[in-house]
């Protein structure tokens, strides 16, 4: 029998898990141009869906995921869940789908299982439905976006994630599902900007430099970038901040409390209102600051439950800009203090990259459509001095999901990169009585010699340019004639040339070490020039495998 994972895929799909919305795009082997995307439920034309699950209360069992999420969602029954992607960031100190707001048990890896599943099996259905008999699921190169300020442990997670969505083959995929052939991880700001490339005007030619900046739900990823022989080179180390259109939202509802005095009881004794007043407010936000107007916004909530808890127990209150109770008017300044912080976060990383030259900023990402977004970043920086233009490619909520289909066919496209961490293992040295050691150094005696201890061996150092096929290659041996693995234990941190290892490994590798004997040497492999980080074992007969990298905080789990 063939093996699967030799043929060639026919189909490129790419799945944009984004925070607020979602969505999905392919193309053909044969017609690697023809980039489309799926239409999904209803939702007005957009090329996403919303990132929203809903639950039966009483039973936690799955509803609907997306757009038919929110339309069957029953307030008095259900659970209604938004905002659960970046509960995966290491950083992202307050969880924003805390565990009262779910069904009992659900992890956050869980609530992501359950949309992923939604989606791919959407996608499946449609796939199959557009290509007839020609489609076949095992034919899928599935392209999943992450965004670059991501560590390597969220991508391993959201990896297992897929595989239980039936998106892949893997330990925990539901049976008769998956592609045989492995994930490709696509960052957001890449794919942007390779879409960006194709399909902005003016055009971006040969040599060009240019800055994306990923505006999206949840984060803001910028990477500066040089198109190089058709090729795309990442010029400077990447950055972002872990803010976007959502940030705005929970802005507004910080006002709401301020606002209304009994906002934060409503809150805890009717949860479920929040998610539909919150999506009730995006219509607000994406036309704030339209035609560079900045005027009071007039928000009219259609929960009446909103109208009667909060509006009208406080009509007595000093607040006298509204004539009805179902409606109220958020003043300019209010509007400007629920955007500013979350702006002048995105303005504080894109000028960390000012002392570069670029050709254009381009914008893309969802919370790229808000019109006071972006007449401040057109103000700030087109001409600038060391930016010569601001520009958005057609459609920029579809950049990332469109341009990951392109990264998925030629991964190989993004031909540099600089690492983000610093990676490598614990390691002996032995002692030289002529070397003048630190006060930090610690010795151990084996046998008759004295060895270094706790010594940091670099595999890659934050910041070094690495190239796609770049590999670091390491050498291991057996301790022991029968031993059949060896656990390399894996250490990352932000310092960039570190002498001796500080605390607990964060990762591990298991490598196989076949046969017996104590002369088996097996060679490791390490890419840090790729999305994701890629290990390959060689051993004494010349057979190559993948191996992966285990977080050890996730095995715990």
């Amino acid at each position: 029998m063939a093996n699967l994972r030799q043929k060639p895929p026919q189909f490129y799909v790419s799945c944009d898990f984004g925070t607020g919305y979602s969505g999905i795009a392919y193309a053909v082997r044969m017609k690697p141009d023809d980039i489309c995307y799926v239409a999904f439920h209803d939702d007005g034309g957009y090329c996403k869906t919303p990132t929203l699950l809903s639950y039966v209360a009483a039973t936690g069992k799955l509803k609907a995921f997306g757009s038919l999420a929110q339309e069957s969602f029953n307030k008095k029954n259900d659970f209604l869940i938004s905002n659960f992607k970046m509960n995966l960031h290491k950083t992202n100190k307050a969880p924003d789908c805390p565990p009262q707001y779910r069904p009992a048990g659900m992890s956050d890896l869980d609530l992501i299982v359950d949309y992923l599943r939604g989606i791919t099996r959407e996608a499946i259905s449609y796939l199959a439905n557009e290509f007839g008999s020609t489609f076949k699921e095992r034919d899928i190169q599935w392209c999943l976006t992450v965004p670059a300020i991501w560590e390597a442990e969220a991508k391993s997670e959201m990896k297992q994630a897929a595989i239980r969505a039936g998106m892949i083959h893997g330990p925990g995929c539901p049976m008769g599902e998956g592609s045989p052939h492995d994930l490709i991880f696509a960052n957001e700001p890449e794919a942007a900007s390779l879409y960006s490339i194709r399909n902005c005007n003016p055009e971006i030619q040969e040599g060009d430099c240019i800055l994306i900046v990923d505006n999206g739900a949840g984060t803001t990823d910028i990477i500066a970038h040089k198109l190089v022989d058709g090729k795309v080179k990442e010029i400077k180390k990447g950055d972002g901040e872990p803010v976007g259109g959502s940030s705005v939202d929970k802005n507004f509802l910080k006002y709401l409390r301020q606002r209304f005095p009994n906002f934060s009881k409503f809150e805890e004794d009717h949860p479920n209102e929040i998610v539909p007043l919150v999506k009730e407010f995006e219509k607000v936000k994406k036309t704030f600051g339209k035609g560079r107007r900045t005027d009071d916004v007039l928000f009219e909530p259609r929960s009446m439950k909103f109208c009667r808890k909060v509006l009208i127990s406080d009509e007595d209150s000093d607040d006298d800009d509204d004539d009805d109770t179902d409606t109220f008017t958020i003043p300019e300044n209010a509007m400007k203090q629920i955007f500013d912080p979350v702006v002048d976060t995105i303005v504080k990383a894109v000028d960390k990259f000012l002392d570069t030259n670029f050709k254009y900023l381009v914008m893309v990402g969802g919370f790229s459509t808000s019109p006071y977004l972006e007449s401040v970043i057109r103000d700030r920086y087109k001409g600038s001095g060391t930016i010569k233009d601001v520009i958005k490619p057609p459609n920029p909520g579809a950049a990332v999901m469109m341009g990951a289909v392109m990264y998925a066919m030629d991964p190989s496209i993004i031909t540099g990169r600089f690492a983000r961490k610093t990676y490598g293992v614990q390691m002996c040295r032995e002692f030289d009585p002529n070397k003048q050691y630190s006060s930090r150094a610690t010795f151990v005696e084996r046998g008759d010699k004295k060895w270094e201890d706790g010594v940091f061996d670099k595999y890659v150092g934050i910041g070094e340019e690495v190239q796609f096929d770049q590999a670091v290659i390491r050498t291991y041996t057996p301790l022991s004639p029968h031993q059949s693995s060896m656990a390399i234990k894996i250490f990352i941190t932000d310092n960039p040339n570190p002498d001796y290892t500080e605390g607990e490994p964060e990762a591990e590798v298991e490598i196989p070490l076949p046969g017996t004997g104590m002369d088996r040497n097996v060679e490791c492999s390490f890419f840090f020039g790729k999305t994701d980080i890629e290990i390959k074992v060689t051993n004494d007969d010349g057979d190559t495998k993948q191996i992966p990298m285990m977080f050890l905080s996730s095995k715990s789990k």
